[in-house]
């Protein structure tokens, strides 16, 4: 039956991804789908099992209840075990935080649930706290539904355009930070390097891209980042000729705007150009997202960051678009509440 559901969320998916791939909607479809996939595997092989030795079934079953059950303790152990490693490297961020708090949460308040759910086996009254606890559920698993939502698309969407992204007719780098004008930082390079790597295949099929480097000057910069890119894609052999540099942005929206800006100045350059957006991979769907809002047409593609990093960073970029798309998902954590509140109310 799940399987059966799986191939119209497919479809559904499908349509979505190739009318406008730069959004939620297409992410919610390919999750569900991948969800009722894993679901009609996961019972097929149970049952697979129950036709067998009964004790034998039995065993597997449970195991496999129980893997999901400890899931979201695993997830919530994992980002606070994260959140320790990115700070013992890097030293305290307000992304490692976040992603820690949220793992912390999750952990405990898994722990406290189950305890709830198992005492209400017991022969006795539900407490308040329990009731609590229950009322909470609907709303978690939103959350942990929009969280896995998220991280599977954007993992999916990276892939996809890393592979088959349409031949640029330029390229956008966005900036990060700059220490040193004379040495970008790994993060900041590894932009570069994506942005030039896209550029030359576009190139090679015979378009007649250019890179702008995108960024202004912080506070603590020594310099704008535009130019500190730009440098050092001179240095790695792209042609002054391809080069643009934007130097007055300061966040990614403005990277876009005063970028498409100099590139419609620019003498025999298309009206309707195809942009690559280049960018760390954790950042690259809400890149593509903001490019929608912007009116570009293209796709965002993302170097890759250290694994220990990535984790903390997505989390950051979670919160983001959940506060870029706050209408819908607000109604949707208000049938959420309603559904907690009956719960409580029941005991269940």
């Amino acid at each position: 039956m799940y399987l059966l559901l799986a191939i119209p969320l497919f479809i559904v998916f499908l349509i979505l991804f190739r009318k406008e791939p730069r959004s939620i909607w297409p992410g919610v479809a390919f999750t569900f789908a991948l969800f009722a996939a894993v679901a009609g595997i996961v019972l097929a092989i149970a049952m697979a099992f129950s036709l067998m030795d009964g004790a034998f079934g039995t065993v597997v079953v449970i195991v496999i209840i129980l893997t999901l059950a400890a899931s979201p303790l695993i997830l919530g152990g994992f980002l606070a075990t994260n959140m320790a490693i990115v700070w013992r490297r890097e030293g305290p961020s307000p992304a490692a935080l976040v992603s820690g708090a949220v793992g912390i949460a999750l952990f405990v308040y898994t722990g406290f649930f189950y305890v709830a759910i198992l005492s209400q086996t017991v022969n006795r009254e539900t407490t308040t706290s329990e009731r609590i606890l229950v009322g909470m559920f609907p709303m978690v698993v939103y959350a942990g539904l929009a969280f896995v939502s998220f991280i599977t698309y954007t993992v999916f969407y990276e892939w996809y355009f890393t592979r088959f992204g349409r031949r640029a007719d330029a390229v956008i780098v966005l900036g990060a930070q700059v220490r040193d004008p004379d040495e970008l930082t790994p993060l900041l390079r590894s932009r570069v390097d994506r942005g030039i790597e896209v550029a030359n295949k576009a190139i090679e099929s015979g378009k007649d891209t250019v890179l702008v480097f995108s960024g202004g000057q912080g506070p603590d910069e020594p310099c704008p980042e535009g130019l500190a890119m730009a440098n050092y894609a001179r240095s790695q052999g792209v042609a002054d000729e391809r080069i643009i540099v934007e130097d007055r942005s300061t966040t990614t929206e403005e990277n876009l705007a005063f970028s498409s800006e100099l590139l419609r100045q620019r003498e025999s350059f298309p009206d309707e150009p195809w942009i690559a957006v280049a960018t760390s991979d954790y950042h690259a769907f809400r890149g593509a997202i903001l490019m929608r809002k912007a009116g570009l047409d293209g796709y965002a593609t993302g170097a890759r960051t250290a694994r220990y990093f990535w984790p903390s960073a997505k989390v950051r970029e979670f919160f983001a678009i959940v506060v870029d798309h706050k209408w819908p998902v607000l109604a949707v954590a208000v049938l959420a509440v309603f559904a907690g509140i009956l719960m409580g109310e029941q005991g269940i």
